[in-house]
């Protein structure tokens, strides 16, 4: 396989996803930028999940302690939905490795666009936490 810059009757990622125009060819280019985009920005939200400075890790409830099982409950909610923010992250990069994977030449540069200035956009808020770095 090679990159090429080719868009009539090339299925794209699915067989459905057939560009015969320029016009539906440059909408798909936007298109793939704004998921890259909406990619950076998940990406940041879900790192900062893991801002050890939020509200959920607070010990005090008006005041007082909380309960071992007040904190393993506000742990196992925020948990629930770490998971879910975190299958849906890759599931959307999942979908832009395929994009990459169509070697279209305008797409991957689509790709490369839009992680490139999300990441410029929204990168500033990430937390970095130690056991993430492996991947």
């Amino acid at each position: 396989m090679y990159f090429h810059w080719s868009y009539s009757g090339v299925p794209i990622v699915f067989e459905g996803w057939v560009v015969y125009s320029p016009g539906l060819y440059a909408f798909s280019i936007l298109m793939v930028f704004a998921i890259c985009l909406f990619s950076e920005y998940w990406a940041s939200y879900r790192h900062s999940l893991n801002n050890p400075i939020t509200s959920e890790t607070q010990p005090l409830i008006n005041g007082t302690k909380k309960t071992f099982k007040q904190q393993y409950n506000t742990f196992l909610s925020s948990h629930y939905w770490k998971t879910i923010v975190h299958v849906i992250q890759y599931a959307i990069n999942y979908f832009i490795m395929l994009v990459v994977m169509s070697f279209n030449a305008g797409l991957a540069f689509a790709v490369l666009g839009g992680i490139g200035v999300g990441y410029f956009m929204f990168g500033r808020r990430r937390v970095i936490i130690e056991e993430e770095l492996c991947h």
